[in-house]
């Protein structure tokens, strides 16, 4: 049993709890790159959300593109998710503005088919509202309200550089879909 989590840095929790927004920005850390801060990690909504529904975590929520957690995500599903015999799996993926509408209903489209349960938000701007959506999610994709930051600062938390949720605002999302989680199955 896994929850999957992809996005950018925002999703793995950058500068939730510290001043770094991936490993390598902490002398500790060099050697991970890219990868999420391991201590901000910890305290990112997926952390959370997966201690919620009772299952492990993989995060792949870095400085990545919306093209790379498109291509990791597929990657995931296609490859090291077969080799991890999960029963049960979850996807978490927070869009960043920008993201091709097409390859968004793909890959919503692809998990369906594989009876995967997913949940996809955008993390700052909404989908432009004459996209049309090909699949049943949990939050409107075209709503500004429920961009993980507007979602942030509508429910009074604070963001590090306008730009960074901190560990609490991380932990109040993670309730946030796990309510919903739960109220739609």
């Amino acid at each position: 049993m896994i929850l999957y989590v992809n996005g950018n840095d925002i999703c793995g929790g950058a500068k939730c709890i510290n001043n770094y927004r991936v490993a390598r920005d902490d002398p500790k850390y060099t050697g991970s790159a890219n990868k999420s801060h391991p201590e901000n990690l910890m305290h990112s909504f997926g952390y959370y959300f997966s201690k919620m529904m009772g299952v492990g975590m993989r995060s792949e929520a870095t400085v990545n593109s919306n093209d790379d957690i498109y291509d990791q995500t597929i990657k995931f599903v296609d490859v090291d998710l077969p080799r991890l015999r999960s029963y049960y799996t979850v996807i978490v993926i927070g869009w960043s503005p920008g993201a091709s509408g097409k390859k968004i209903n793909q890959l919503a489209n692809k998990l369906k088919k594989l009876n995967i349960e997913f949940v996809f938000f955008c993390t700052q701007e909404p989908m432009p509202t004459k996209w049309k959506q090909s699949f049943d999610n949990l939050l409107d994709l075209k709503s500004q309200e429920n961009c993980f930051l507007t979602w942030c600062h509508n429910n009074g938390h604070e963001l590090k550089e306008d730009r960074y949720p901190d560990n609490k605002a991380h932990e109040e999302w993670a309730k946030h879909l796990f309510r919903l989680t739960i109220e739609n199955q």
